[in-house]
Parts: C-alpha cells; sequence; structure tokens
C-alpha cells in the first residue's frame, strides 16, 4: 500500500496523519460498525486488509527512519481502537443472542459475519501493536525552553481560537461544536508528558506558526464540522484537537532546519500548507510574527494522489534549493 512511497523518503523527517490508516472505501467503516450487526454485511473485507498491511508498513519505516507522531495523531488511532473494540463486545453479544435464537427455529449462523468479526478482531490486535510502537519517545516531539509556560500559553491559545470559532459559526454549526466539545470534554488541552520526544521544537517559532494556522483554518473547520454532522464517529475528534493545525505547524517548523514530509490523505492539510506558504511572501506577516521564510516547504505526500514517475524526494530537494 505505501511500500514504494515510504521508500522515497527513507531518511528524511515524515509527520504522521492519521487519515493515512484508512484506505478509500465506498462506505466509511466507523459509520458502518454504527449500523450494528446487520451493517456487518456492508463491510469490505479488502480495505481492512488494506489498513492492517498499512499499519505494518508504517511500524516497519518508524524501525529505520524518522516517522513523527503527535500526541494527537496518538489520541486519534487510540480513540479509533477503542471504538472498534466497543463494536466488537457489541457484535459478540448480539451475536451470542442471535445464534441462540436460531438454534431454536433450526437456523445457522451467518458465516459472513463471523468472518467480518474476525478480520475486525486482527484489526483491533494490529492497531494495538501500533499504538505501542507510536508512543516510543523516538517518534515524538519536545519544546525548547520552560514546559510549564509552554504548556499554558498553548492552552491558552486553544481556548482563544475556540471562542473565535464558535463566534463564525451559524447555529446550527455552533451547537454540534459545543456538543463536539462536551463529548471530548479535556481533549485538545496539551498536557505535562504530551510532548517528551526525540525531535525538539523551536516552541516560540512553533508557537507563532500554530497561531497563524489558527487565523488561516476557519473555513476548513468549518468544512470538517459539517462532515463531522454527516458522520457518527469518531465524532470529529480530530477537530477538537485541531489535528491539522498542528500537524502543518509541526511540519513548518521543522522545515526551517530540515525538509520534512507531511504523509496524508487530507486534502485539507494539503491546502493550509500552500495557504500558509503564500503568508511567509508577505512582510506584515513576517514582522508581526518575528518570523522568515523557510528554508522548505513541507512536501505534502498522499498516498491516493502519489505519481511514481515523479518522486517526492526530488520535490524536497528542488525545495531546499
Amino acid at each position: 500500500m505505501l511500500e514504494n512511497l515510504l521508500k522515497e523518503v527513507e531518511g528524511n523527517i515524515v509527520l504522521l496523519d492519521t487519515s493515512v490508516l484508512s484506505p478509500n472505501e465506498d462506505k466509511d467503516l466507523y459509520q458502518i460498525l454504527y449500523t450494528g450487526l446487520s451493517g456487518l454485511r456492508s463491510i469490505d473485507q479488502a480495505p481492512i486488509a488494506q489498513r492492517g498491511e498499512i499499519l505494518d508498513e508504517l511500524q516497519d519505516f518508524s524501525l529505520k527512519n524518522q516517522l513523527i507522531v503527535l500526541p494527537e495523531v496518538r489520541r486519534e488511532i487510540e480513540k479509533g481502537l477503542e471504538e472498534i473494540n466497543m463494536h466488537l463486545r457489541y457484535f459478540k453479544d448480539k451475536k451470542r443472542i442471535r445464534t441462540i435464537a436460531r438454534k431454536v427455529r433450526k437456523e445457522v449462523d451467518d458465516e459472513f459475519q463471523g468472518d467480518a468479526l474476525k478480520d475486525l478482531q486482527r484489526l483491533s490486535h494490529q492497531l494495538y501493536n501500533f499504538t505501542r510502537v507510536i508512543h516510543d519517545v523516538s517518534l515524538g516531539v519536545s519544546f525548547s525552553g520552560d514546559s510549564d509556560s509552554n504548556y499554558k500559553r498553548l492552552n491558552n491559545l486553544f481556548l482563544q481560537e475556540v471562542r473565535h470559532f464558535i463566534s463564525t459559526l451559524s447555529p446550527p454549526q455552533k451547537d454540534l461544536y459545543l456538543k463536539l466539545l462536551s463529548d471530548n470534554e479535556g481533549e485538545g488541552q496539551a498536557k505535562p508528558g504530551d510532548y517528551k520526544g526525540k525531535t525538539e521544537l523551536n516552541f516560540e517559532r512553533y508557537y507563532s506558526l500554530l497561531n497563524i494556522a489558527m487565523n488561516n483554518s476557519v473555513k476548513m473547520k468549518q468544512h470538517s464540522l459539517d462532515k463531522a454532522a454527516k458522520n457518527k464517529t469518531p465524532c470529529g475528534l480530530g477537530l477538537i484537537l485541531n489535528t491539522d493545525l498542528r500537524i502543518v505547524a509541526t511540519a513548518l517548523e521543522v522545515s526551517y532546519t530540515s525538509p520534512v514530509y507531511i504523509l496524508t490523505r487530507d486534502c485539507g492539510i494539503e491546502q493550509l500548507v500552500r495557504v500558509l506558504g503564500g503568508k511567509f511572501e508577505i512582510e506584515e506577516v513576517q514582522s508581526r510574527y518575528g518570523l522568515t521564510k523557510p528554508r522548505c516547504a513541507p512536501i505534502v505526500l498522499n498516498p491516493d494522489r502519489h505519481n511514481p514517475s515523479r518522486p517526492a524526494i526530488a520535490a524536497v530537494a528542488a525545495g531546499a534549493q
């Protein structure tokens, strides 16, 4: 699935976005799970196997290369695992009930549903193993300077962004966003221990970059909110965590010193990288935030649109010149 793409970026810094773990599917796996036991008939076994293959490839890549997994991405992956395990427990209980009822009527249990449960169980194990890998400090980031002060400033910035974003929403959007905040209470706040990884970020520069990202992402977040309104789960957790914004801010901070890639299927991240890249051409922005232009722009790698005839490594080399 990702093998050829990852070979091109060996030896370079790569930021992982959660969307990479989900191959293109006609129906989202989590939406199908919420339709109940009968929904297992709608699960295509191929994408589940592809998810497992992607997890294995990323795990192998992380052992030999500098893969960065932000705490917000870890939380999204863990949330996905929690959702699958919750549904597995529910399905198994319902399956036992139905099996008993069918035995009374001398009916045979649905073999396909049993296979789907086995596939989900296998995916659960693979996700669990991957969550253990991505908690390694070598895959995380840390901040320069005083950590307690850093967390306080980040959390204040988060609260300011929440208030501003709410002010831009229509009444139905506002109701949904407030519900998401309530359902994910405490999420989005930087916690001690979150940023204790190997790759050190210049905090002041990261803070300014995150601030710029927040000021230029209202439409993108509104689109994500509308999308969350159509889906049931994982219920816009990434929207509350500001995962996309943190990924882009981190990639931009790293790009001041090293070439960096963002591995994602999210076109919104690519668009935000382009928008923020243009901001560095404006002297007023540079002066306001005390920033210079990065050494080279982050390169967004989308597995769904990757062209093997134009290697990504060449794009980074060109950007660094």
